[in-house]
């Protein structure tokens, strides 16, 4: 599955990051983690807007 590190949406100075992972669909792919620095998975906590600019 792919990972890639992206800033933080919740971070309004834009300092920390998340590590995204995607699942690879017949349709592209699918946002299925946001986990922040913590090791918590704040997926459910965005946005679909959030969401889409991971």
């Amino acid at each position: 599955m792919p990972r890639h590190y992206c800033l933080d949406p919740h971070d309004p100075y834009a300092e920390h990051e998340v590590l995204v992972e995607f699942e690879i669909t017949a349709r592209g792919l699918r946002l299925i983690a946001a986990i922040e620095a913590g090791g918590e998975d704040i997926l459910t906590d965005l946005t679909e807007t959030q969401c889409e600019d991971l």
